[in-house]
C-alpha cells in the first residue's frame, strides 16, 4: 500500500519578502522609538515606517537640541497634509525657541488638529505672533505659560490668533493666560464649545461673563482663580448665557469668594456644576437650591477639578426628576483626617446632616475609595 504525498517546495525567506501589510501592522505594537530602529532595516522598512502613523501622527517636542529639531522638522513634513497631534512642552527661555522653535510650530499649524504649546512666558509675544497664523485644521488648543512664582502676563491673548476668521476650533485650554475682557469677538472661537481657563490662586479675576461674548456657542466652562470680584450686574443676556451652559466648574482659591459667587451667579438652570474646594454649611444648601427630592447621590475619585490635586474626592447630587447635578470636590486629604483642635472641618455638611438620607433615592459608591460595608457600586435607599 502506497501514499502518495504532496510536496510544497520550500523556498527560503527574507524580511524582503513580507508583505508591507504586515510590516505596517507590526509597527503600530512599537513605539516611536521602535520604529525608528526598525527603519534601519533596509530601505523598504524605513519607507514604511516614516509613513506609519506613529512617526507623524503623534509629535511631541521636549527638546531643543540640533538633532531633536531636526526630526521635528522630518516627522512635521511626513505629515502630508494630515492633521496630526503636535505637543511642545519645552521650559526655560532661550534663543533657540524664540528663532527655531516658534518657527517650526508656525509652519505646523495649517494642518494641526490637536496643538498643545507650554512655554516660558517671556518668549509671549514671539508666540502670539505665530499664532496669527491661519489653522484651519485644528480642533483643540492648549496654551500655557511658564514663570517664577506663575507671575501671570498682563498682555491678554490677541483677539485675532489663527487668522481671524471662524474655523473649527472647539476645545481651548488656557493656562497662565489671560483673555482679553475689551474685545467685542474672537472670530476663532465662535465655534468654541469647550473652555478652561485657569490663572493662579494669587490671581484675583472679574467674573468672566464676556467669555459668552467671545464664545457664542460655549456649552463647558471650567474656571480657576485666586479671587473673584463683580463690577455691574448680570445683565439678561449674561443669565441667558450662563443657563446654556451643560457644565460649569469653579476652583476659586479664597473660602469667602466661593460663598460669594454661589450667591451671585445665576447657576439655577445650569444642568451640571461641579465647586472644587470646601465649603461652609451655608454655601452648601445655597449650592443644592436648585434642586429636589427624591436624590440620586454618589461618591466618585476622579482627577480634575482641582488643578493641584492628583486626585479629589466627589460628592454628587443629582434631581431624580430633572437630572440636574451639582457636584462637591475636595482634595482626597479632607476626609483622611479627623480636624485638630480648633481647626475647622472639611467634611461636608450633607454627610453630617441626619435628615439628609431620608431624602435619598440612590446611592452609588465609587469601588475605587474602597468597601463601603457592601460589595457592588450601587443600591436603592429607601426614602
Amino acid at each position: 500500500m502506497s501514499t502518495n504525498l504532496i510536496y510544497y517546495p520550500l523556498r527560503s525567506r527574507h524580511i524582503h519578502s513580507l508583505p508591507p501589510e504586515m510590516i505596517t501592522d507590526s509597527f503600530w505594537y512599537l513605539s516611536f522609538t521602535e520604529v525608528r530602529y526598525a527603519a534601519q532595516v533596509c530601505q523598504r522598512w524605513r519607507d514604511l515606517g516614516i509613513d506609519h502613523p506613529i512617526f507623524w501622527w503623534y509629535i511631541e517636542a521636549t527638546s531643543i537640541t540640533p538633532g531633536a529639531l531636526e526630526l521635528l522638522r522630518a516627522r512635521i513634513g511626513q505629515s502630508k497634509g494630515r492633521p496630526f497631534t503636535f505637543k511642545v512642552d519645552v521650559k526655560g527661555n532661550s534663543r533657540v525657541v524664540e528663532r527655531d522653535l516658534i518657527d517650526i510650530i508656525g509652519a505646523a499649524l495649517h494642518n494641526v488638529g490637536d496643538l498643545s504649546v507650554s512655554l516660558d512666558a517671556l518668549v509671549l509675544m514671539d508666540l502670539f505672533a505665530m499664532l496669527k497664523y491661519k489653522a484651519p485644521k485644528l480642533k483643540r488648543l492648549h496654551l500655557k505659560l511658564y514663570s517664577q512664582d506663575r507671575c501671570v502676563p498682563r498682555i491678554p491673548l490677541w483677539y485675532n490668533v489663527l487668522g481671524d476668521i471662524p474655523g473649527g476650533l472647539e476645545f481651548v485650554h488656557l493656562d497662565d493666560i489671560l483673555l482679553d475682557q475689551g474685545a467685542e469677538v474672537m472670530p476663532c472661537f465662535t465655534n468654541v464649545t469647550y473652555l478652561e481657563h485657569c490663572l493662579p490662586p494669587s490671581i484675583e479675576a472679574n467674573f468672566p461673563a464676556f467669555v459668552f461674548r467671545l464664545c457664542p456657542s460655549l456649552k463647558k466652562f471650567i474656571f480657576r482663580c485666586g479671587r473673584v470680584t463683580y463690577g455691574d450686574p448680570f445683565t439678561e443676556a449674561d443669565v441667558e448665557a450662563i443657563s446654556r451652559l451643560e457644565f460649569f466648574c469653579i476652583d476659586i482659591a479664597e473660602a469667602v469668594s466661593r460663598a460669594e459667587f454661589i450667591s451671585r451667579v445665576p447657576l439655577n438652570r445650569v444642568r451640571d456644576v461641579t465647586i472644587a474646594r470646601v465649603l461652609d454649611p451655608d454655601s452648601v444648601y445655597d449650592f443644592l437650591a436648585p434642586l429636589r427630592s427624591p436624590f440620586l447621590f454618589g461618591f466618585s475619585l476622579n482627577r480634575p477639578p482641582l488643578s493641584d490635586s492628583k486626585q479629589t474626592f466627589d460628592i454628587d447630587v443629582q434631581d431624580y426628576r430633572s437630572r440636574q447635578r451639582r457636584t462637591f470636590a475636595q482634595f482626597r486629604s479632607d476626609y483622611e483626617h479627623k480636624p485638630h483642635a480648633g481647626e475647622e472641618s472639611c467634611i461636608n455638611a450633607l454627610l453630617e446632616n441626619e435628615e439628609f438620607h431620608a431624602q435619598i433615592l440612590t446611592l452609588s459608591w465609587d469601588k475605587s475609595i474602597g468597601e463601603p460595608g457592601l460589595r457592588g457600586c450601587s443600591w436603592g435607599c429607601p426614602s
